[in-house]
Protein backbone atom coordinates (compact mmCIF):
# COMPACT_ATOMS: atom_id res chain seq x y z
CA UNK A 1 0.00 0.00 0.00
CA UNK A 2 2.68 2.27 0.82
CA UNK A 3 4.33 2.19 -2.53
CA UNK A 4 1.29 3.77 -4.14
CA UNK A 5 2.58 7.07 -2.51
CA UNK A 6 4.57 8.90 -5.27
CA UNK A 7 8.16 9.25 -4.02
CA UNK A 8 7.93 5.78 -1.76
CA UNK A 9 10.54 3.96 -2.76
CA UNK A 10 10.36 0.20 -1.64
CA UNK A 11 13.62 0.84 0.63
CA UNK A 12 11.67 4.04 2.35
CA UNK A 13 8.81 1.38 2.79
CA UNK A 14 10.66 -1.03 4.43
CA UNK A 15 12.47 1.21 6.46
CA UNK A 16 8.88 2.47 7.80
CA UNK A 17 7.43 -0.58 8.07
CA UNK A 18 9.90 -1.82 10.72
CA UNK A 19 9.78 1.40 12.56
CA UNK A 20 5.91 0.94 12.41
CA UNK A 21 4.99 -2.81 11.29
CA UNK A 22 0.90 -2.13 11.39
CA UNK A 23 -1.32 0.64 9.98
CA UNK A 24 -2.25 0.39 13.52
CA UNK A 25 0.65 1.29 14.98
CA UNK A 26 1.16 4.07 12.42
CA UNK A 27 -2.17 5.50 13.08
CA UNK A 28 -1.63 5.49 16.85
CA UNK A 29 1.75 7.11 16.58
CA UNK A 30 0.01 10.22 14.75
CA UNK A 31 -2.94 10.44 17.12
CA UNK A 32 -0.22 10.79 19.90
CA UNK A 33 0.89 13.72 18.02
CA UNK A 34 -0.03 16.92 19.48
CA UNK A 35 0.04 19.25 16.37
CA UNK A 36 -1.04 18.65 13.04
CA UNK A 37 2.25 19.75 11.70
CA UNK A 38 3.49 16.79 14.78
CA UNK A 39 1.99 14.25 12.61
CA UNK A 40 2.88 15.54 9.01
CA UNK A 41 6.65 15.38 10.35
CA UNK A 42 6.19 12.24 12.04
CA UNK A 43 8.51 10.15 9.65
CA UNK A 44 11.00 12.92 8.82
CA UNK A 45 13.65 11.04 10.62
CA UNK A 46 12.79 7.55 10.26
CA UNK A 47 16.36 6.28 8.40
CA UNK A 48 16.65 5.12 5.62
CA UNK A 49 19.34 2.44 3.93
CA UNK A 50 20.48 3.25 0.09
CA UNK A 51 22.58 0.57 -1.52
CA UNK A 52 22.26 2.73 -5.16
CA UNK A 53 25.35 1.95 -7.03
CA UNK A 54 26.29 -0.74 -4.53
CA UNK A 55 27.30 2.62 -1.98
CA UNK A 56 25.92 2.21 1.26
CA UNK A 57 24.86 5.91 2.89
CA UNK A 58 21.67 6.70 5.57
CA UNK A 59 19.20 8.89 4.42
CA UNK A 60 15.97 9.89 6.14
CA UNK A 61 12.54 9.46 4.79
CA UNK A 62 12.32 13.63 4.62
CA UNK A 63 9.85 16.02 5.23
CA UNK A 64 7.82 15.87 1.85
CA UNK A 65 7.41 12.24 1.85
CA UNK A 66 6.41 12.20 5.87
CA UNK A 67 3.84 14.91 4.85
CA UNK A 68 2.93 12.43 1.32
CA UNK A 69 2.48 9.34 3.76
CA UNK A 70 0.10 11.31 6.22
CA UNK A 71 -1.84 12.72 3.83
CA UNK A 72 -2.69 9.37 2.34
CA UNK A 73 -3.30 7.64 5.04
CA UNK A 74 -5.69 10.12 6.17
CA UNK A 75 -7.89 10.60 3.16
CA UNK A 76 -6.40 14.07 2.71
CA UNK A 77 -6.56 16.36 -0.41
CA UNK A 78 -5.42 14.52 -3.38
CA UNK A 79 -3.31 17.81 -5.28
CA UNK A 80 -0.38 17.19 -1.95
CA UNK A 81 -0.22 13.45 -3.25
CA UNK A 82 0.40 13.99 -7.22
Amino acid sequence: MLLVVPGMKEEKAISLVKEYPTLGSLMEAYEQCDTELDRELLLENIKVQDNTFDIFKTKTIGKALSKKVYVFLNGGESDLIS
